[in-house]
């Protein structure tokens, strides 16, 4: 998607919390209700969107060409396969494919219903938007029209294309930026659903171990897209910093004793959002440095979500502390096979098949 492998890392570690989610409130009280509860929140966010594209892009008229291109916005900086033209009725969008596509169709659909309808109402109000498919529900394509009130929508899908809508013309850096705080609000709309409905600490019974296994399964590959000697404490906590930078957590290592390294953070996006959602990014965390070296050990002592004025973790070597050792003699089997894999001791192929078997015989 993005020229830098390891913004391409955090797009899709961000995406997996996206989509885990949506899978996990979905199941924990139902579609429809998972529905309900994601639309009130996207309520919340209310015309923020359409006026931060407005004021980005120096946009001052309004309508439904304009809705169009605000909609093409989000869509292409997610990396969609997508195609927006203007017809005589209104705007068109399909889109063919969507890196959030395996999310569960409440999301998509409260997401989808509620934004576009926000951003017709606002941009383009004596126009109406519709939402017919759902890639999420199987469908070949998401559908998304914005057309005048008397138009039928199937006509606006026939109708003849006056023009196609281009993408924004945004450098690298503004749509990576544009990417984190669209797929940051996704994720934490969600949180703050679950919340809502199951109160803090039913939401973080249910996602808890999820984080904690993104960590395990994502181990191998950020271990080798960031080069990190899993043996080595130092390089598993440059690794881990490097990993915090992108996602714009701004902060400095400190080595504390020959066996452990700190990392003070002093700014960071999510520090105003709930704390569960810093809990979740711990438990991710904790998961992955299991999953480099089960040797390991990850604490945040300290956090800005919770009224401090910095976060502080710190990563420690257990070997030579007894009593952690002895704590972590019966290791999660799962951080056992990604360790193995970061180090090559098994193939790719041995890697896969024995993580399908331990998915099947030891759920999370």
């Amino acid at each position: 998607m993005y020229g830098s492998p390891i913004v391409n890392l955090a797009f899709d570690i961000h995406t997996e919390f996206v989509v885990r989610t949506s899978h996990a409130l979905e199941d924990s009280i139902g579609s429809d209700a998972a529905e309900a509860a994601l639309r009130q929140e996207w309520e919340h966010i209310g015309y923020a969107v359409p006026l931060n594209i407005m004021d980005n892009m120096k946009l001052s008229e309004r309508g439904f060409v304009v809705a169009g291109f605000c909609n093409n916005w989000a869509d292409i900086l997610l990396g969609m396969d997508q195609k927006t033209e203007v017809t005589a009725a209104g705007t068109r969008a399909q889109v063919r494919s969507c890196p959030l596509s395996s999310a569960a169709y409440p999301f998509c659909a409260a997401h989808l219903k509620v934004s576009v309808v926000v951003l017709c109402n606002f941009l383009a109000p004596e126009h109406e938007a519709v939402s017919r498919r759902f890639l999420s529900k199987g469908d070949d394509h998401c559908e998304i029209l914005i057309r005048s009130a008397s138009s039928d929508p199937d006509e606006l899908w026939k109708a003849p294309a006056i023009a196609s809508i281009l993408p924004p013309p945004l450098a690298e850096e503004e749509k990576i930026l544009w990417s984190h705080s669209y797929l940051s609000g996704c994720w934490i709309t969600q949180i703050k659903a679950m919340i809502e409905v199951l109160g803090a600490e039913g939401t973080m019974e249910r996602l808890r171990p999820i984080y904690h296994q993104i960590g395990v399964e994502m181990a191998p590959r950020i271990g080798q897209e960031l080069n990190i000697n899993g043996k080595d404490l130092e390089s598993v906590a440059k690794g881990l910093d490097t990993l915090n930078r992108t996602f714009l957590k701004e902060g400095v290592l400190k080595r504390g004793t020959d066996q452990s390294v700190e990392r003070r953070t002093t700014d960071c996006p999510l520090s105003g959002e709930p704390r569960e959602v810093c809990l979740l990014f711990l438990s991710f965390y904790k998961g992955l440095v299991g999953g480099l070296n089960p040797d390991l050990d990850f604490e945040c002592t300290q956090r800005m979500s919770e009224g401090e004025d910095h976060c502080r973790w710190v990563l420690r070597d257990t070997r030579d502390n007894p009593k952690q050792a002895d704590a972590m003699e019966a290791t999660d089997p799962f951080a056992l096979l990604s360790l193995k894999y970061v180090r090559g001791e098994i193939s790719d192929e041995e890697y896969e098949k024995k993580m399908a078997m331990l998915k099947k015989h030891h759920p999370r």
